[in-house]
């Protein structure tokens, strides 16, 4: 008994807080490395996840073959574009512009007990023969119908009534040669921009209509156009169908309403 006595006083008693704290310092060094494995886990995922955005990125080169294709595919595609939609834009023109004076050609038959006396025709029921007067007074009354806002007696050119045109007639209808439509020819400017322009001095059941002004292209069959009276052989009096008559580019060139509604 007394060598055990004499042991367990040999023999130090672990302290109770000592034990503690080493436990904790043991869970604490535990944490670290638990998180410091975390982090180098997350940091091969972290890596690999940029390595794929890398491969999924466009090189610069990639990116500039892109858009030159693009742009080559775009020169191709956007003048056609912009062509179709201009053309569009004009046969809107036109047909306003020719509802508008159709209606007016009625107002003014009426105004006339149902003969103007200015028309064309090939053969005994319609007549050949037009007199001066009626053609320039038909041309006034059309106008003013239409409501215009401007008028040139002559030198149509010179007093800006009328642009300069890409090409004019050359042939047997001089009444539409650019010396005839600059000097001779009378416009009416209306209201909605449009021109009516005589066959040179008006003494032609036969004028021409831009219908949109100095706006462009200024050329015939796209926005200038012929237009000639003809009478029917109950005495009705309406627009021939060729709206291209001694305007044409050529001889055989041929515009007809129905083009402008297609």
């Amino acid at each position: 008994m007394g060598n055990d006595l004499k042991l367990s006083q040999l023999t130090p008693t672990p302290n109770p807080s000592l034990i503690r704290a080493g436990e904790l310092n043991t869970i604490h060094s535990l944490k670290i490395k638990r998180k410091a494995a975390f982090t180098l886990a997350e940091g091969a995922a972290h890596a690999a996840h940029s390595q794929n955005i890398r491969r999924a990125a466009f090189t610069l080169a990639e990116v500039l073959i892109t858009l030159g294709i693009i742009g080559v595919v775009a020169a191709l595609t956007i003048p056609s574009l912009i062509a179709k939609y201009q053309e569009q834009q004009l046969k809107a023109q036109f047909k306003k512009t020719y509802s508008t004076m159709a209606q007016a050609l009625q107002f003014v038959v009426l105004d006339n007990g149902g003969d103007v006396a200015c028309y064309r025709g090939n053969d005994d029921v319609t007549g050949g023969g037009v007199g001066t007067t009626e053609c320039i007074a038909l041309y006034k009354k059309l106008a003013e119908k239409m409501k215009y806002v401007k008028y040139c007696p002559s030198h149509s050119y010179d007093n800006g009534c009328i642009p300069e045109y890409k090409s004019y007639h050359s042939g047997a209808c001089y009444g539409y040669s650019e010396n005839d439509m600059n000097n001779f020819s009378f416009t009416y400017v209306l209201a909605d921009g449009s021109l009516l322009i005589s066959y040179g001095a008006g003494r032609e059941a036969i004028f021409a209509v831009d219908i949109n002004g100095k706006k462009g292209p200024n050329e015939r069959g796209k926005d200038l156009f012929s237009f000639s009276i003809l009478r029917s052989e109950s005495g009705g009096y309406y627009f021939d169908k060729d709206i291209m008559y001694c305007l044409s580019n050529n001889d055989d060139e041929k515009i007809e309403f129905s083009d402008m509604y297609k």
